[in-house]
């Protein structure tokens, strides 16, 4: 039903070769401006939602805590409290490339 989802996951140096090459830029000017990029959204983030067309939408959202049992001892209840955490939803256009059929 779904694809084989162990694939190749790109790491920061690749993403910097990769559109270093696109651009035609030296490696060192686009860490510069890819480090910029993912300070922004870190910083912006948490005050405000981002949204980049044709990639998607960051934003931060609250989620509850809840009571649990202990994954070591089965029995023990753990109290995991209120967080925030990231939230990233993908553009249409990325969702139909994911869901195309092929």
């Amino acid at each position: 039903m779904f694809p084989n989802l162990n694939y190749y996951t790109m790491n920061k140096e690749e993403l910097i070769r990769q559109v270093a090459k696109i651009v035609r830029k030296s490696q060192a000017d686009t860490a510069d401006v890819i480090e910029a990029l993912v300070n922004v959204i870190q910083h912006t983030v948490v005050n405000e939602p981002i949204n980049i067309p044709g990639i998607g939408k960051f934003s931060v959202r609250a989620r509850k805590g809840f009571v649990t049992r202990s994954p070591f001892t089965g029995e023990q209840q753990i109290t995991v409290p209120d967080r925030l955490a990231f939230k990233f939803t993908p553009c249409d256009a990325i969702k139909r490339k994911l869901n195309a059929k092929k």
